[in-house]
């Protein structure tokens, strides 16, 4: 090899060297800027791993607050339910009229069965006439009140009547009458198919016929009428 190529090499080398410095710095550098993005990146992730923890942690605590608030409001129910009891099994017939206009508005879950009972059972036929008409004013009101223009007076209705006549056939004609005197609301008579669709399905049996009308009758208000529709009709009776 003579000096002249072997210099060539020499300087080959020298060159590659350099480059491999190069390259080495390079990536130092693009290491040090990196570090700074990964803490950043891996702080931001924690970060949102803690907020979505501690969302959860409240929605628990929301839902505990919830749950104690229902079993709190129903033992103050019960403990009303037992003093009314008192005035409804009362000889004084002003104290069991004044107790069942209460129990009705205070418990609408055992109100509306222990004011029937009163109405069918009761010595005093005056009492008995009180709660009937009683039962019936309250009926009218929740059922007027799925028609109400305020969603949340509606939910109350519907609320209402589930817990007090879900099980109740004779409810039936009554609020598909006041639905088709009411055609234009198409909020109430939706509320209406609802109301029957969640009723006991062995109450349904005995109007299935004119369910089945009914249904025909509004399934042209529209399709939210039309599908709340088959869906009552789904559950009648076979």
């Amino acid at each position: 090899m003579t000096e002249e190529q072997y210099a060539k090499i020499q300087a080959r080398l020298e060159r590659l060297e350099s480059k491999k410095k190069d390259i080495w710095d390079i990536i130092q550098i693009l290491g040090t800027l990196l570090i700074p993005v990964a803490i950043a990146f891996a702080g931001n992730q924690y970060s949102k791993a803690q907020q979505a923890e501690a969302l959860q942690v409240e929605q628990l605590q929301i839902e505990r607050s919830h749950e104690m608030a229902q079993v709190n409001a129903r033992i103050g129910q019960a403990g009303l339910i037992a003093s009314m009891l008192d005035h409804l099994l009362s000889s004084d017939v002003k104290r069991k009229q004044l107790a069942t206009e209460a129990v009705l508005i205070a418990n609408p879950e055992i109100g509306p069965t222990l004011v029937r009972i009163v109405s069918e059972k009761d010595n005093n036929l005056e009492v008995r006439n009180f709660a009937k008409n009683a039962l019936d004013e309250r009926k009218n009101s929740l059922v007027q009140g799925l028609f109400d223009e305020k969603p949340a007076k509606r939910s109350e209705a519907y609320t209402g009547l589930m817990a007090g006549w879900s099980s109740n056939s004779e409810i039936i004609p009554e609020i598909i009458t006041y639905a088709r005197q009411h055609q234009a609301n198409v909020d109430g008579v939706n509320n209406v198919l609802i109301f029957l669709s969640h009723m006991n399905q062995d109450a349904l049996m005995p109007y299935k016929t004119e369910i089945e009308t009914f249904i025909g009758e509004v399934q042209s208000m529209g399709q939210k009428t039309k599908e709340r529709g088959a869906k009552l009709k789904n559950r009648l009776p076979k």
